[in-house]
């Protein structure tokens, strides 16, 4: 797969994900699913917050057809301290390389806090096959997939609304790996944010 770059672009006056001021609209386009096929099963070494984000890390990349090596740099800018939180994780991962069969890859990662995540980011991500990393009520996942409705409101505009969110926990290997956060049973201020990794493009 080629390595591509992913370009996030934060639109002004962005809705929140859940935003719950919405006027209410016609579902257009209701029930529908985008999401990231195929994804491998890897799994954290221990329950430890290093080696679950090492693994949520390893299973975006592979998104990318990027394995990285053991003695990447990436693993080792991966501490305990690092993965506390997701923006101090992305911005670790943001400018540290990956070593595969003797290329040296420069990785990317935004973090986009609660308030400014938007429903059409989240959805062109998964789309693009690129899988996101999410930090809920202090756990770290990996958002592989969402059910969203298209609706437009009286004024015309369109929106997706996201109702779900299709997460995998690399804690596990087991059920207990796949995790729904439906919009109508969890709070959206339990979600620190969420993180786009990927690969720079190679200079030439």
């Amino acid at each position: 797969m080629a390595l591509r770059l992913l370009t996030v672009c934060v639109m002004l006056g962005a809705l929140s994900l859940w935003a719950q001021d919405v006027v209410p609209g016609e579902a257009v386009k209701p029930n529908n699913r985008v999401e990231v096929p195929d994804l491998p099963k890897i799994v954290a070494a221990d329950n430890s917050a290093a080696e679950v984000a090492k693994a949520a890390v390893a299973i975006v990349l592979s998104a990318y057809g990027v394995t990285c090596e053991r003695n990447s740099q990436v693993n080792s800018v991966i501490d305990d301290r690092t993965a506390s939180s997701l923006r101090s994780l992305s911005g670790k991962v943001a400018g540290s390389t990956c070593e595969q069969e003797g290329r040296l890859l420069r990785l990317t990662s935004t973090f986009v806090p609660n308030a400014s995540i938007h429903p059409d980011e989240v959805i062109h991500a998964l789309d693009e096959d690129n899988p996101i990393l999410i930090r809920w009520k202090g756990d770290l996942y990996v958002l592989w997939a969402a059910l969203y409705d298209i609706q437009v409101y009286s004024d015309g505009h369109r929106f997706n609304v996201i109702r779900e969110l299709l997460l995998i926990d690399p804690r596990y290997s087991d059920v207990r790996r796949f995790v729904s956060y439906k919009r109508e049973k969890a709070a959206f201020t339990d979600i620190e944010g969420i993180a786009f990794v990927g690969v720079a493009e190679p200079e030439h």
